[in-house]
C-alpha cells in the first residue's frame, strides 16, 4: 500500500506563487488602474497555479525521483 500523499503545497509552490502575485501586483502598480491585460495575466496565474498544485512532479518523465532510503549497513 502505498504513503498517503500530505495536500499541503510544497515550498516550491508555495514560492512560485508569491513570485507571480508579486509580479502582477507590480504590473498593476505600474500600469496605475486594473485592466484587460491584468485581468488575462490574473487568469493565467490561477490555472498555472491550479495545474502545477494537481499535476505531482514524480509523475512526470523527467521529474522528480522519489526518495531512496540509504542502504542500512
Amino acid at each position: 500500500m502505498s504513503a498517503q500523499k500530505s495536500r499541503r503545497p510544497t515550498n516550491k509552490w508555495l514560492a512560485t506563487q508569491v513570485t507571480a502575485v508579486v509580479a502582477l501586483l507590480t504590473a498593476w502598480v505600474t500600469a496605475g488602474a486594473w485592466n484587460k491585460t491584468l485581468s488575462i495575466t490574473l487568469i493565467g496565474i490561477v490555472g498555472q497555479a491550479i495545474v502545477s498544485y494537481l499535476l505531482p512532479n514524480a509523475e512526470l518523465p523527467g521529474g522528480v525521483p522519489a526518495r531512496r532510503r540509504a542502504a542500512q549497513a
